[in-house]
C-alpha cells in the first residue's frame, strides 16, 4: 500500500527517438541533454543525497578593505536538487556584500576563467552586527561563448549574437537564517523517496560577525557546526572519503620451516600502507613458544617495502610459535589495522650425527641423504670438518613413518661398495643417529 504523501517528478523521462531523414530541432536537442541531466540528478538525490561532498574549506581572509572577507577553498557539493557544483579554485567573498554573482560570461571570456569569480554585488541590505550569517553556495548556469546567428532566408543581417554553450556555475550568497526547507534534510526514515526541495543552495557554514564592521574576522567566527545548538554544514557521505586501514599482506614463515631457514628468511610482516615504525615493536606484535613464553627479540621497519622483521635474541628452536599482530600497529595516518592478526609457524627439529673413520677421527666431504621407503631423496647434507652433519629438511617428514639416512658419496680414500645406513621411525623431535663409520 502506497502511503506516502510526497510526489516523484516526472520530468524529462522520455529521450529522443531517432531515424532516418528526421528533423531535428534545438528542442530535441535540449530535451536529449535533460533527459540525462535529470537521471543525474535523480540518482545524485535518491542515491547519494545533499551537501558538502569534499573540501569547500571557509577560512577568514580579512585585508584592509574587507574585514569581513572570507576565502572558501575547491570542493566538490550536490545541491537538494541534485546538481554538482564545483569550486576548482579559491574563491573570496565578502560578508559585507550579499552575494558573489555570475558576470556577463560574453565579456572577456577566458576558457580558463573560474566559474563564479565574478564581481561581488552591493549591499543590498544592511547587515545587523553580533549575529551569526549563514555562508551558501548555491547552483548557476552561465551562457558563454557567443558567435553570430545566421540570418533567415536571404536576409543579409549577420549582427545577431546567441550563446552557444551553457557553464556550469555557482553563486555565493549570504543568508540571515538557515533555509528553513533544508532543516532536518540530514536524512529521511522508512522506504519513501526524498522530497525534492525548492532551494538551490548548500550552506558551508555558520559565520558569527563582529560587532563592529571594522573589527577582522578570525576562524574562531567560523563553525561548520552552527552557534548555540543552531545548524550548520551537511557533509555527504562519500566512499572514496572513507579511510582505508592498513593491511598486512603477506607474513613469513608459514607452516613449518627448519631452524635453519627460519634464520635465513626471519619473522617478517609486509604491509600495503606506508606504517609508523613506532608501533612496530615487541609490545605491539608478540612472538610465543607453545607454552605461551615471549620470544624476546627485536622488529625492525624497512619503509621502502614496508616490512617488518623480528630478530630474536637466540636462533628459534624446534618448537612452535604464535605471531600475534595488535591493532596499536598504525600506518602514518595513525589508523590501525582492522582487527587482531594472528598467524603460527612451527620450526622442525633436524636429523644430526657424525661421520667418522676406523681411529674414531671425523671425516669430512662425505653426502648424506634422507630417504623414504620408495628410495626417493628427501634431503641432502655434506659432513663438515669435524665430520658431523645436520639434516635440516624435516618439515615433509609424516610422523610414525620410517626414513633412511644413507651415505651417498665418500670422500675419496674411503670404500664405495655395501654404503652404510640407517633406519629410523619419525615421531616430529630432534634425532641423533649413531656414527656412520668409515674404512
Amino acid at each position: 500500500m502506497c502511503t506516502s504523501t510526497s510526489v516523484l517528478k516526472p520530468a524529462a523521462t522520455e529521450r529522443v527517438h531517432y531515424f532516418s531523414r528526421q528533423l531535428i530541432t534545438a528542442d530535441d536537442m535540449t530535451a536529449e541533454q535533460e533527459y540525462f541531466r535529470e537521471k543525474l540528478r535523480r540518482h545524485n538525490r535518491y542515491l547519494h543525497g545533499w551537501g558538502v561532498v569534499c573540501g569547500c574549506a571557509v577560512e577568514a581572509y580579512p585585508d584592509a578593505n574587507h574585514p569581513w572577507q572570507v576565502r572558501i577553498c575547491p570542493g566538490y557539493v550536490i545541491t537538494p536538487q541534485g546538481d554538482e557544483i564545483l569550486i576548482g579554485t579559491a574563491v573570496n567573498f565578502d560578508l559585507a556584500g550579499d552575494s558573489l554573482q555570475i558576470p556577463d560570461p560574453c565579456a572577456n571570456y577566458s576558457s580558463t576563467a573560474q566559474s563564479g569569480c565574478g564581481t561581488q554585488s552591493a549591499n543590498a541590505s544592511p547587515v545587523k552586527e553580533d549575529q551569526p550569517v549563514y555562508l551558501a553556495v548555491c547552483y548557476a548556469e552561465c551562457e558563454t561563448r557567443p558567435v553570430r546567428v545566421h540570418p533567415v532566408g536571404c536576409a543579409c543581417d549577420e549582427s545577431a549574437c546567441d550563446y552557444s554553450r551553457i557553464r556550469d556555475s555557482f553563486e555565493l550568497m549570504r543568508l540571515s537564517q538557515y533555509p528553513n526547507q533544508l532543516i532536518g534534510q540530514v536524512g529521511f526514515a522508512g522506504p519513501f523517496c526524498p522530497p525534492c526541495t525548492n532551494s538551490a543552495c548548500v550552506v558551508l557554514a555558520a559565520i558569527r560577525l563582529p560587532r563592529l564592521q571594522s573589527t577582522p574576522l578570525t576562524n574562531a567566527d567560523i563553525s561548520y557546526r552552527g552557534f548555540g545548538g543552531g545548524v550548520g554544514r551537511k557533509w555527504l557521505f562519500s566512499v572514496a572519503q572513507l579511510p582505508t586501514p592498513p593491511m598486512i599482506i603477506a607474513s613469513s614463515p608459514q607452516g613449518q620451516g627448519a631452524a635453519a631457514t627460519v634464520a635465513s628468511q626471519g619473522v617478517s610482516l609486509t604491509f600495503d600502507h606506508p606504517m609508523d615504525s613506532t608501533t612496530i615493536n615487541v609490545n605491539t606484535i608478540q612472538v610465543a613458544s607453545s607454552s605461551s613464553a615471549i620470544v624476546p627479540g627485536q622488529w625492525t621497519y624497512d619503509t621502502t617495502n614496508r616490512i617488518g622483521t623480528f630478530t630474536p635474541t637466540v636462533p628459534f628452536a624446534p618448537d612452535s610459535y604464535t605471531v600475534t599482530v595488535s591493532q596499536q600497529v598504525k600506518d602514518v595516518a595513525g589508523d590501525p589495522i582492522p582487527g587482531k592478526f594472528i598467524w603460527n609457524f612451527v620450526v622442525v627439529p633436524p636429523i644430526s650425527g657424525s661421520i667418522v673413520n676406523s681411529a674414531g677421527a671425523g671425516v669430512s666431504g662425505a653426502s648424506v641423504g634422507l630417504l623414504d621407503s620408495s628410495g626417493n631423496t628427501l634431503a641432502n647434507a655434506v659432513s663438515a670438518a669435524n665430520g658431523s652433519y645436520q639434516l635440516t629438511d624435516t618439515e615433509w617428514l609424516t610422523a610414525g613413518t620410517a626414513y633412511t639416512v644413507k651415505i651417498v658419496s665418500f670422500p675419496a680414500g674411503f670404500t664405495t661398495s655395501n654404503p652404510p645406513s640407517q633406519t629410523f621411525t619419525w615421531q616430529g623431535v630432534a634425532i641423533s643417529l649413531k656414527n656412520f663409520v668409515l674404512s
